[in-house]
This record gives structure tokens, C-alpha cells and sequence, in this order.
């Protein structure tokens, strides 16, 4: 007779009840041994996070240590590197790292591990950590549609195994446990495919950049993460995320020694001002540089013919970029520079017809985010199937009474079109009496329109039909006038 095994998802504790076991393991004697290791013991217990095997193997391990300094050890060990915590390694890594041996195949583990990049408790977007994905070359032999499928099969799967949890109600986001992330970073130490984690200046000064020779992927991550002077040796470098640090600029030489990377995601440092040439990095194939002050992207024509990602978004700073680079990366499948809650776009010519003009000439282009801030900008869009039907992001931005001054005109540009790809509309300041062309937005999730005073009506009557009803609108999630 074949045994029926039924799957139990444990949940993780609220701190009461963690307090509560973990005082169990303890022992009360322990507890009450000096008057400071009650308080300690709490931290001691936050630092399992609600799960109840971290709670007990760590009790458990604590439940002879008497003096304050060991539970402060404790603490300081726990917080920078808990698979130093001997019981970590052995209790409860080794037996979580069940679920990850489980895993379907390398490609699941790889996913798994680059997820640990992240800090602790930040909420993943999926549609980027996919993108990470397939830049760095998890997913490749497929298209970009077929990856980002892959990438949500897999992402399933490690929810299915409990190794990332869903955020909320929101299916944009997922979030690993803290003690599974811990976990990551150990199971990366034993493997060819070394992860380094910094979230401060002085971690880094501790572990040496010396040591980032054998790295395959680097995240930096933090407001006192300032960078280094000295230029690292980097020659396995996959994957350089440096994200929210207060850096301002690179060494010169910073980039030289890392040709084989692919992921340089640079974005949220709003300090960055200046990058070193890109030359020696022939390999890049994905570049996000958004929300940092950044003037001039140092790319020569030519040089980054690998690249697929360029995002862009929130550059205020950023003027221009060289006329002929955009259509010289001709490998590029994905471009975005769009405005971010921390950062506003203005106009500046080479961003409007000049921008659109490099992007049809893009053989591999599949996905644009952009800004349109004048009425030639609106109607060489129009003008372009191949651009319509790329756009996810359309953000229009037209004062009123000096482009889009003509009313009939206005209308007759947002009337018509075919949008199978958009997902966000953001209209601003811009003369139109309907959006009659988002009929064909089947994907659409999100519109907002502010100070469009003309604009009576979404779909006129004239151009609704109980065809087209049946998927308009199925997707959207929030509009907003």
C-alpha cells in the first residue's frame, strides 16, 4: 500500500511565541544567571526571525552560555556571518538545505543563490530578478518572452519549496527568510560560484578587496558603503550590484579587470555622478544605471554590442548620449528611461525624435520604456508600428498651448494605435479628448492622466464593440484622472 505524504507549510513565529520556545531551549536558570542576558536573549531570538528551528537548535546551544559577552558574540555572529555559529551549520542549515538538494536542477540552485544578493528583507521584483536572470545567463538558449516564462516557472518553484515567500497580496514581489538568505551565502562558499555580500564600508575594509579574485558576483549595498580607492582585481566577475551607497564616482581603472561581466546594475545612487570608460567590459549585457546623477554615459559606439538591458530611468542629469550609440548596441532587447518616484525628467532634444529614431533602427529591440515631450515626438511614435508595439512604459508630457495646442489634432494621435505590449500610461499637461487607442491595450495595468482638461472620455462609443470588450481593460489594476 503506498504511503500518502502530505506537505505542512511551518510558519513562521510572531516574537511572543519565538520568545517563548526559544526561552524553553534556554532554561529559565540561564535566563535569570545575570541581569543582562534576558534583554540579549531577545535579540538573540529576533535574530532567528520566527523560525522555529533556528529558535530551537539556537537554544538549545545557548542554554550553558552564563555570561553577557557570550550572548554578545552570540549576537555579533549571528548579524555578520551566522555560519560561523557552529550549531548554524549544522542544525539548521544542513537541514534546511533539504529543499534546496530537492530543487529540479542547477538552474533552479543558481536562481536560488543570486536571490541572496538582495539584503535582508527587501522585496524582489520579480520582473527584475528575472531580468538578472537572463542577463547573467541562468536562462539563456531562448528568447526573451520564453525566459521570462522560464523565469516564472522557476520563481513558482521556489515558492512551492518554501525558499521564497510571496509579499502580501502583491504577485510582483517575493522576499527570501532571512536565515534561508544566511543559508545561500554559506551554500555559495562551498561552490565555484562565490558570492560576496557587503552592506557597509567596514565589511568591506575586513574582508580585503584582495579577496574579490575568486568573487563571481559582488553586491554593495548601503548608505555607508562608500567604495574603495584601490582598483579589485575582478576577472570571474558575473554580476556587480552596487545599489543605495553613497558613492560618488569610480577609480579610473575600476571596470578593466572585469571583462567577462555581464550585470552592472549601479542604480539608487543618487550621489554617482561619473563613470569610467566601459571599453574592456565587450561582454555587458546589462547596464542599469537609474536614479543616480550620472551626465554622460561613457560608451563608445561599438563597444557594447552585447548589451540587451539598458535602463535608464530617472537620469535627470543626463543630457544626452552620443548621437549613433543607441543604434550601434545592436543586441539590445530592452531599453527604459522613464521618470521615478525619486526623480522627474525634463526635456532635452536628444531624448525626444532623436532617442526614437536610434530604437527603430534596432533589429533586437522588444521592449521600450519612454518619454514623449512634444508633438513631434507623439506623431514619429505614431508613425511606428514596430515602437508601438514594443512600448511597456509610455509616459507623454506635452505643455499645453504650446505642442499639443490643436484639439482635433491631439485627439486623433491617442485615437487610433496598436499597444499589445503597454502596461503603464501616464499623460501630463497635454490637450487630448479621449484614449480611445488603449482599447487595444490588452495588457494594460495602470493609467493616469493629470492635467489634460480636454479629456472627456476614455473610449468613445463610436469605437467600442463587444469584440474588443471582452479584453479591455481585463488587466488594469488602477486608473487614475
Amino acid at each position: 500500500m503506498d504511503a500518502v505524504v502530505k506537505k505542512f507549510e511551518v510558519q513562521c513565529l510572531p516574537f511572543e511565541e519565538s520568545f517563548e520556545l526559544f526561552r524553553q531551549c534556554v532554561k529559565e536558570e540561564v535566563l535569570n544567571s545575570h541581569p543582562e542576558i534576558p534583554e540579549l536573549a531577545k535579540t538573540v531570538a529576533k535574530e532567528c526571525k520566527g523560525l522555529p528551528l533556528a529558535l530551537i537548535t539556537i537554544g538549545r546551544a545557548m542554554s550553558n552560555r552564563r555570561k553577557p559577552e557570550e550572548w554578545r558574540y552570540a549576537i555579533n555572529t549571528l548579524r555578520s556571518q551566522p555560519s560561523e555559529f557552529a550549531v548554524m551549520e549544522s542544525h539548521v542549515f544542513r537541514v534546511l538545505r533539504f529543499s534546496y538538494d530537492s530543487l529540479r536542477d542547477d538552474k533552479h540552485k543558481s536562481c536560488f543563490l543570486y536571490c541572496s544578493m538582495f539584503p535582508e528583507d527587501h522585496m524582489i521584483r520579480k520582473d527584475e530578478i528575472i531580468a538578472l536572470w537572463i542577463a547573467e545567463g541562468i536562462l539563456h538558449d531562448i528568447g526573451l518572452e520564453d525566459a521570462r516564462y522560464a523565469g516564472e516557472f522557476i520563481i513558482g518553484s521556489l515558492k512551492n519549496a518554501c525558499l521564497l515567500e510571496k509579499v502580501g497580496d502583491s504577485d510582483d514581489y517575493v522576499k527570501m527568510h532571512d536565515v534561508l538568505r544566511d543559508m545561500a551565502l554559506w551554500l555559495a562558499t562551498e561552490k565555484e560560484n562565490k558570492i560576496f555580500v557587503f552592506e557597509n564600508q567596514e565589511s568591506i575594509k575586513k574582508h580585503g578587496i584582495a579577496t574579490w579574485k575568486e568573487a563571481v558576483r559582488i553586491s554593495l549595498w548601503g548608505g555607508s558603503v562608500k567604495l574603495f580607492r584601490e582598483t579589485p582585481f575582478c576577472p570571474r566577475l558575473l554580476t556587480f550590484l552596487v545599489r543605495q551607497t553613497a558613492v560618488e564616482t569610480f577609480p579610473s581603472s575600476c571596470f578593466q579587470s572585469m571583462y567577462a561581466m555581464k550585470v552592472l546594475d549601479l542604480s539608487k545612487n543618487l550621489c554617482l555622478t561619473r563613470l569610467p570608460a566601459m571599453l574592456e567590459m565587450i561582454n555587458l549585457q546589462y547596464l542599469n544605471l537609474s536614479d543616480t546623477n550620472i551626465q554622460e554615459l561613457p560608451i563608445v559606439a561599438s563597444s557594447l554590442t552585447k548589451l540587451r538591458f539598458l535602463l535608464l530611468d530617472g537620469t535627470t542629469d543626463l543630457k544626452a548620449i552620443s548621437e549613433g550609440v543607441i543604434s550601434s548596441l545592436s543586441s539590445l532587447q530592452v531599453f527604459s528611461r522613464v521618470p521615478t518616484r525619486n526623480s522627474q525628467l525634463n526635456f532635452q532634444p536628444f531624448w525626444n525624435t532623436t532617442l526614437l529614431r536610434e530604437l527603430e533602427c534596432l533589429e533586437e529591440i522588444e521592449e521600450i520604456s519612454v518619454t514623449l515631450f512634444t508633438v513631434d515626438a507623439v506623431f514619429q511614435f505614431k508613425s511606428s508600428p514596430k515602437l508601438q508595439s514594443c512600448v511597456k512604459r509610455l509616459v507623454i508630457k506635452c505643455k499645453q498651448g504650446k505642442e499639443l495646442h490643436l484639439a482635433e489634432t491631439s485627439s486623433s494621435v491617442l485615437s487610433t494605435g496598436c499597444f499589445d505590449n503597454l502596461h503603464d500610461l501616464c499623460i501630463k499637461m497635454c490637450l487630448v479628448k479621449d484614449l480611445a487607442c488603449l482599447r487595444y491595450a490588452a495588457m494594460l495595468r495602470f493609467v493616469f492622466a493629470a492635467d489634460c482638461p480636454l479629456l472627456e472620455e476614455i473610449i468613445p462609443y463610436e469605437f467600442s464593440s463587444s469584440s474588443e470588450d471582452s479584453t479591455m481593460f481585463k488587466k488594469i489594476e488602477a486608473m487614475n484622472f
